[in-house]
C-alpha cells in the first residue's frame, strides 16, 4: 500500500530551505568562510525539523481521514465475488503457507478480518495495479520487519518491470506510509484487530518472495486483473 504525499513535502521543504538559504547567501555576501559554514549548517537541521514536522502533519491529517478497517475497492473484486473470492482464498493460502515456514507448531491463526485490496492506496491504479494487490497480501498477513522489507522490495522490482522508475517511486511511500502502528487500513498487517500490532519476531525457513512464487500469486492476479469482463 502506498503512501506519497510525505515525498512530496520532503521535495517541496528543502527547495523552500535551498532558496533561503541563497537570498541568505546574496544579503550578506560579506560573511567570512566560517560563518557561511554555521550558516549551512543550521539550514540543513532547519530543514530537517521542517521535513520531521511535515511528515508528522502528514501522516496525522491521513490518518484522521481514514478507517482502520479495510475495505476492497477496486474492480474486479468489487463487482465480481467469484474473483474475489478467489483472491481472499489466495491470501489465506500465503498466510497459512507463510506460517507453517516461520513456526514449530501446526496451529495457524489468521488474521481477523478477510483479505481486502484498495489497489494501489492513495496512488494512481495504472499498469502496476498488479503489484499493489499482491503487495497488499503481504501487507495483511504482516510478520517481522525483515518480511516487511522484503514485501517493499518486491513491489519496487514489480512496479519498475511496468513503468521506468515507477518503483523507485512508490518504495520510500510504503516504507514511510506501511509502518505498522500508524492507524491507516494499509499499515503492516492490517489483516489483524489487534493495534498497534508491531512486528513479529524473525524466523522465517523460507523468503516471501519464494512463497509467492510457490503459490504462483502475481501470476494468479495478474490473470485476474488483465482479463476483462464478459
Amino acid at each position: 500500500m502506498i503512501f506519497f504525499y510525505a515525498k512530496y513535502f520532503f521535495l517541496r521543504s528543502e527547495g523552500l530551505c535551498l532558496s533561503s538559504r541563497h537570498r541568505n547567501e546574496s544579503i550578506a555576501g560579506y560573511a567570512t568562510v566560517s560563518t557561511t559554514q554555521n550558516t549551512d549548517k543550521k539550514t540543513s537541521q532547519y530543514s530537517d525539523i521542517i521535513k520531521s514536522s511535515l511528515l508528522g502533519l502528514v501522516l496525522l491529517t491521513l490518518a484522521g481521514c481514514t478507517s482502520m478497517i479495510a475495505h476492497t475497492t477496486i474492480d474486479p473484486y468489487m463487482s465480481n465475488k467469484e474473483k474475489r473470492n478467489q483472491l481472499e482464498l489466495l491470501a489465506e493460502q500465503y498466510c497459512k503457507e507463510k506460517q507453517l515456514s516461520s513456526t514449530m507448531s501446526q496451529v495457524i491463526v489468521l488474521p481477523d478480518y478477510i483479505f481486502t485490496t484498495d489497489g494501489c492506496s492513495r496512488w494512481f491504479d495504472k499498469s502496476w495495479v498488479s503489484c499493489c494487490v499482491v503487495h497488499d497480501i503481504m501487507y495483511w498477513c504482516g510478520g517481522s520487519d525483515e518480511d516487511r522489507e522484503e514485501a517493499d522490495q518486491i513491489i519496487m522490482e514489480c512496479a519498475n518491470k511496468k513503468a521506468s522508475f515507477m518503483g523507485e517511486i512508490i518504495y520510500p511511500g510504503v516504507r514511510i506510509g506501511g509502518l505498522p502502528w500508524l492507524p491507516t487500513p494499509w499499515r503492516w498487517g492490517y489483516g489483524w484487530k489487534e493495534w498497534p500490532r508491531g512486528y513479529e519476531s524473525s524466523n522465517n525457513k523460507q523468503s516471501i518472495k519464494r512463497i509467492l512464487k510457490k503459490l504462483r500469486i502475481p501470476e494468479i492476479v495478474e490473470e485476474q486483473l488483465s482479463k476483462k469482463p464478459k
